[in-house]
């Protein structure tokens, strides 16, 4: 295999070990950079099995390969630099882990060991590597909407990018995916997502059939990888339901999924200004404010209409206490379901539970707000919410947070925090408080992945659940 990706490293490993025999197991690697053609050179004076980890101080990332058969020599192995779900590894140090498998031999060999097929571990070996910045990939397109009609307005696709830099969305039809239609183009500023507008016209500005169409987003600066979504467009309006008596809008018991699907997919009774915007629930009519919800992203339950006046239940904003009042029935609108993705976290179990079309697909462990008298107000709401903003990352307390997305005014999902120490990420602390109460209010979701859960995280969070998705949470 011939070396990619520029000279060999920085950091040469050579352990030698025994089993019987001295054998040499030497890594080797150049910094990694994410979405890059990196290449890890093995040196080893056994045949065997090699699996090859790259790890943080707290845990595991995707292995880069898994019992793959190398010979005793030298052997290249490739790597993306990426982890599950297509996720960068971050920046900073990391550690590769390498472990190279040998079948025993027959003085080693138990009655034990040949029932169990077990392997000799012939040696292991670590070493520390640099890992860069990312290049600009795309690793999300995600459309608003799942049908639009152009009469409306035009559609809104939100691409994210790994890092900030230049995107293109090309549209084409679901049945010939390789004619492209159209090509969109925009620039972000971070790895916020960048937004751009389909208005249902063709290159030349015509006006396209009704039909299903493919959504397909890639940086200038990696054309060959691409992600992509499906939508469907109409030239008929699509109609938006009156307000309406909504009955109870949190499934009556959780652990049915038809029941929480049921919940996931119903028309969403918000209000009707901007994302964050407060939405005044009057104690009376036309006056004695008593407390607001955020708008477009909070649901209310409608208890009664009255004309133009609506009384309405909610979990109040900044507050988090439940309260009914009352709001002009003009400031309400209904938002149709998404009817792909949605997902259900229980406080009591303290998991957040990933439906995709009707079926639970993995399960993410989370903390949520701890109430407290320094913190009274930061218990975490249930409810019924729209997936709103993507937001920068932050820092709060020390920690640093990836991922945000607005759930509910300054109630957000979002990584739990780490600290950096020489160049290394440390999510000890709040690893630790998954499972229970634990942050301002906010919901902190796991950063691994594994088998166990479905292989979803925060990543696939932020990487697959689309504005307006629902988010029931519950106690």
């Amino acid at each position: 295999m011939k070396l990619r990706g520029g000279p060999l490293l920085a950091a040469l490993l050579l352990l030698l070990l025994s089993v019987g025999a001295a054998c040499a197991l030497e890594l080797s690697s150049e910094t990694i950079v994410p979405f890059g053609q990196n290449t890890i050179l093995i040196r080893s004076d056994t045949a065997g099995s090699l699996t090859l980890t790259p790890s943080l101080p707290d845990f595991d990332l995707m292995p880069v390969v898994t019992d793959q058969p190398v010979s005793a020599g030298e052997t290249l192995i490739p790597w993306d630099g990426l982890s599950w779900h297509g996720e960068p590894v971050p920046s900073g140090k990391l550690v590769l882990k390498a472990t190279l498998c040998t079948a025993s031999d027959a003085a080693s060999e138990t009655v034990e060991s040949k029932a169990a097929g077990l392997k000799t571990v012939v040696s292991e070996a670590s070493a520390e590597v640099k890992v860069s910045a990312p290049l600009c990939a795309a690793v999300s397109c995600l459309p608003v909407a799942d049908v639009f009609c152009p009469k409306d307005e035009a559609l809104r696709i939100e691409c994210g990018l790994s890092r900030k830099g230049s995107v293109k969305v090309e549209i084409s039809s679901a049945e010939a995916p390789d004619i492209v239609l159209r090509t969109l183009e925009g620039k972000a500023k971070d790895t916020v997502p960048v937004t751009l507008k389909w208005d249902g016209k063709d290159q030349k500005r015509k006006s396209l059939p009704d039909g299903d169409y493919l959504l397909t987003a890639y940086s200038a600066a990696l054309p060959e990888r691409r992600v992509s979504a499906a939508v469907t467009l109409s030239s008929a309006p699509v109609p938006v339901p009156a307000v309406f008596e909504t009955g109870e809008i949190l499934p009556a018991t959780p652990d049915s999924d038809e029941e929480v699907w049921a919940a996931l997919t119903a028309p969403a009774v918000v209000g009707a200004g901007t994302e964050g915007q407060g939405l005044y629930l009057m104690k009376k009519k036309k006056y004695s404010p008593g407390g607001s919800i955020s708008a477009r992203t909070a649901a209310v339950r409608v208890l009664e209409i009255d004309g133009a006046w609506c009384r309405v239940a909610a979990w109040r904003q900044a507050v988090g206490e439940y309260m009914e009042g009352w709001v002009q029935t003009e400031k309400l609108t209904v938002i149709p379901p998404r009817l792909h993705y949605g997902a259900l976290i229980s406080k009591k179990d303290h998991t957040m539970t990933v439906y995709e079309d009707g079926r639970p697909i993995g399960r993410i462990r989370v903390s949520t707000g701890l109430l407290s008298s320094a913190n009274p107000l930061a218990a975490t709401p249930p409810g019924v919410y729209l997936v709103g903003s993507r937001m920068q990352d932050f820092r709060m307390d020390g920690y640093h947070y990836d991922y945000p997305i607005r759930l509910h005014g300054d109630y957000l999902l979002h990584t739990v925090g780490y600290k950096t120490k020489d160049n290394l990420r440390y999510y000890t602390d709040e690893l630790q408080d998954l499972g229970g109460e634990a942050s301002h209010g906010c919901i902190r979701l796991d950063i691994r992945a594994s088998g166990k859960n479905g292989g979803l995280n925060a990543w696939w969070v932020w990487t697959h659940l689309g504005r307006d998705t629902r988010i029931i949470i519950t106690e």
